[in-house]
């Protein structure tokens, strides 16, 4: 019996995929996974189950678990876990993060985990959306994890790729007969009109030499050339004939694309042949038209004349026909003080309403969403650039993602990759004191510092006596603050002292304990 992991997630087009590894074990041992997520889109926080799928009896004896999972912070953000479908009453799972891209997911119960199958514990991960990659692996060390007594979890290596922003927005597998059918403009109807449409929905233009579209058996449809693909514009390749009319990119397989109008899957993969988006269609694309994503650039496939005005098809163009409604050349986001200077300019606009401005904290165990931080108005339709600039003032220390929210006329939305900055300490720590104060049962305090670091936190009496070693750990630089709680169970009442020693800093504080 084996161990087998794996995860991925769409990032707006990015395609973000640990490739599973296996690794033998002792049989008696018992199987469990993390499962394949697509659909996702930069800044959402995804619910992902580490799920059990063989059996535990009675007799497995399992009373405990501990898991060690490793990844890179600059990519994902793990923010939490819960309990939310546990197999027994009574496991509440919990996480720490003792160093950086490493977290800590335990529980223990009275009762052993009995169960035929299900989910054991959820993580709550957030994609950050930038370039580079990462994975989520068990560590190596045999030390480091539990599931049953005595047997260590086998570490399993993966990776993820991500930052890539390409979507395949639209596949066109069965035109009509006569001229409904003519997708390409070239006044004939054939399997030349079959195409696949691909956005750029990210902010910087992206190198397509070497990238392929592939078919669901790995058989290469088109191989792109020397081509950049600018933001929010599409490439559009057909199966053949002479595309004229089309917006954006426009490219003929020389082969033809041989789609499947029955049903198949399309693959986007980058020139090292790394899957970048797939579309995967079925029997509802047999029905003389196109399935397109609608309304937006990471919606579902739908018929292409439930979506789109009761026209069958739209390369290089929305659903309804019109052109993309904004062209983004740049976005920036610029730390300046205690505040952030978010600028961003467009080659044209369509029916733009305007800009909403969305801000969260990246840092430490924030599961804060996205909030609207600014609205600017846009230019309607025009060909002419715009440059944008707001300043959002006044923030606290630590690391943010700024997004774009770009509004139609119509209320629609488009959401375009957020840019990461940090609000830098104008000293080493910021240490928010103990509260409520006096307390009873627990109280806690707020710990931030400017540069990742062990630290470690011991509880005094007055008469300077030692009682308890209240936290050590890591705490990450530019983070968000971390809570660090001390129980007040067996304490005398008094007065006490508490200790926080980091590598660049020291501190002290009061707290007095009342019954």
């Amino acid at each position: 019996m084996r161990f087998r992991y794996c995860i991925s997630a769409l990032l707006a087009g990015a395609f973000m995929m640990i490739v599973c590894s296996h690794a033998a074990v002792a049989q008696g041992s018992t199987q469990i996974s993390i499962p394949d997520l697509t659909g996702q889109t930069p800044g959402t926080t995804l619910t992902v189950p580490i799920v059990l799928e063989t059996p535990l009896t009675a007799d497995d004896n399992v009373l405990a678990y501990t898991f060690k999972i490793d990844y890179d912070p600059s990519v994902i953000e793990i923010t939490g876990v819960d309990d939310t479908g546990t197999l027994t009453e009574g496991w509440t799972p919990s996480v720490n993060m003792p160093s950086a891209g490493r977290i800590n997911a335990t529980a223990a119960n009275t009762d052993a985990l009995v169960a035929s199958g299900g989910t054991i514990l959820n993580l709550s991960v957030t994609i950050l959306g930038s370039p580079g990659s990462t994975g989520l692996s068990f560590t190596g060390d045999s030390s480091l994890g539990d599931l049953m007594n005595g047997m260590n979890l086998v570490a399993v290596d993966g990776n993820v790729s991500a930052g890539n922003d390409l979507v395949i927005t639209e596949i066109h597998a069965d035109p009509a007969p006569g001229p409904d059918g003519d997708a390409n403009n070239d006044g004939t109807t054939d399997d030349g009109d079959q195409f696949v449409e691909i956005v750029n929905a990210g902010t910087t233009t992206i190198d397509l030499d070497g990238y392929t579209l592939t078919d669901g058996d790995g058989t290469v449809l088109y191989t792109f050339g020397s081509a950049s693909l600018d933001p929010n514009v599409s490439v559009v390749v057909f199966g053949g004939g002479t595309p004229s009319g089309i917006d954006g990119l426009v490219f003929v397989a020389g082969s033809g694309l041989n789609l499947d109008g029955a049903g198949g899957t399309v693959e986007l993969n980058d020139s090292a042949g790394e899957r970048v988006d797939g579309a995967t269609y079925g029997p509802e694309a047999n029905a003389d038209q196109s399935v397109t994503r609608a309304p937006g650039l990471t919606d579902g496939f739908e018929q292409h004349t439930t979506v789109g005005t009761g026209v069958r098809y739209s390369p290089g163009a929305t659903p309804d026909g019109t052109a993309l409604p904004v062209e983004l050349t740049t976005f920036t986001v610029t730390p300046d003080g205690k505040d952030l200077l978010v600028a961003w300019s467009t080659a044209s606009e369509t029916r733009n309403a305007g800009f909403g401005v969305e801000l969260r904290s990246a840092g430490g165990a924030s599961t804060g969403g996205y909030e609207e931080a600014a609205f600017l108005n846009g230019a309607g339709t025009t060909a002419q650039r715009q440059d944008y600039q707001v300043r959002l003032r006044d923030l606290k220390p630590g690391i943010y993602l700024v997004r774009l929210r770009q509004v139609d006329v119509d209320g629609s939305a488009t959401y375009f990759a957020p840019q990461r900055a940090e609000i830098a300490f104008g000293g080493r720590f910021i240490h928010r004191p103990a509260s409520p104060n006096p307390f009873q049962h627990r109280a806690a305090f707020q710990l931030q510092v400017r540069e990742t670091q062990p630290v470690r936190v011991d509880l005094y009496s007055v008469l300077g006596q030692h009682v308890q070693t209240v936290f050590t750990g890591t705490l990450q630089g530019g983070a968000s603050a971390t809570t660090i709680e001390i129980d007040g169970h067996g304490l005398a009442s008094g007065l006490y002292l508490y200790r926080i020693v980091g590598r660049t800093f020291e501190t002290t504080g009061r707290l007095t304990r009342v019954r």
